[in-house]
């Protein structure tokens, strides 16, 4: 990994990959910085009447030489790659216990190039009342999805490479090149927040993701300040300190739209179990993200608050290696 901090800087300023939503004239870039990004390892909890939520994310990087091993093939166009420089992986696992229906537990893992946020695969696995693996594979033209799920109660209890039924899709881009010069996977927009220098951007951005079967362009915008009450453990350097205060968060808001022919049935964009239009708050000194707010179908509005958070020690890429 090393030299990959020195280039993050000018590769991140990318003039293609964030435009302003009128096409009419491109914005500046995105002032994004991959060591501004000041944790590793998030937990989100979600208290409300309907049930309860937690969320735990993972940011951490895979090295050049082990990315090959994890990448599924494709049948159609050419997959993307991952750069030379190294890719950055998110895993998120949420369980979900709501009030009315079954305890589910989601557990996602993604691949994106640090360079520009490019998505290469997204695993999804799902283990409840319906189980499934849904693996992802982004391409030139496409996503190609590997669906695995158990053939019978027998497989149940096995794990996902041991199911039988498999069934394999392939979905097709809508205006890519005129549009969608890069595209992401949702994962990545958490990261993404983090990364952006909300003091020097110009909002809003625009913004393409894939997300089960659609593409999805976001726009992203950005609220005035607002004080918040944070009550979280901060862990670093081997020192757990309890952050309970009020801050001064800023709000990102996201607004999806899906990029698909008139006439296709649009699919609702999700992201942390949230559904269509969400919120990020971000602490406003430290860039963590310490709230995401929406809606959700199993646990109505709902504010998902920042539990924990381990912070970088060093901010910088190869920090995120360690585990």
């Amino acid at each position: 990994m090393r030299g990959i901090g020195d280039r993050y800087l000018l590769l991140f300023l990318i003039p293609f990959l964030f435009q302003n939503v009128g096409r009419a004239q491109s914005s500046p870039a995105a002032n994004i910085d991959f060591d501004r990004v000041p944790w590793r390892l998030l937990s989100f909890k979600a208290n409300s009447s309907f049930g309860n939520l937690e969320t735990d994310v993972q940011l951490t990087v895979v090295q050049a030489g082990e990315i090959a091993e994890l990448l599924i093939a494709s049948p159609q166009y050419r997959a993307a790659q991952a750069s030379g420089s190294g890719t950055v992986s998110i895993r998120v696992r949420s369980n979900a216990d709501p009030l009315l229906g079954s305890r589910e537990e989601l557990k996602t893992q993604s691949w994106f190039n640090p360079e520009n946020i490019a998505a290469l695969q997204r695993v999804r696995v799902r283990r409840g009342k319906q189980s499934w693996q849904k693996s992802y594979r982004f391409t030139q033209g496409g996503v190609y999805r590997v669906r695995k799920k158990p053939a019978d109660e027998h497989e149940q209890g096995m794990t996902p490479d041991q199911w039988t039924s498999v069934q394999k899709a392939f979905y097709e881009y809508n205006g890519k090149d005129s549009e969608c010069p890069v595209i992401m996977e949702p994962n990545g927009l958490l990261y993404l927040a983090s990364a952006i220098d909300v003091e020097r951007q110009q909002f809003p951005l625009s913004i393409c993701v894939f997300n089960k079967k659609q593409l999805h362009r976001l726009k992203i915008s950005g609220g005035p300040d607002q004080a918040l009450e944070v009550d979280y453990l901060e862990k670093a350097q081997g020192t757990d300190t309890r952050i309970r205060k009020r801050i001064d968060a800023v709000k990102l808001s996201f607004e999806p739209s899906p990029l698909i022919p008139p006439d296709i049935e649009p699919e609702t964009f999700s992201f942390l179990g949230l559904k269509g239009n969400f919120d990020i708050f971000l602490d406003k000194a430290s860039g963590i993200p310490i709230q995401i707010s929406g809606g959700s179908s199993s646990f109505g509005d709902v504010d998902i608050l920042l539990h924990s958070a381990k912070i970088n020690a060093r901010r910088t890429p190869a920090s995120l290696s360690q585990p």
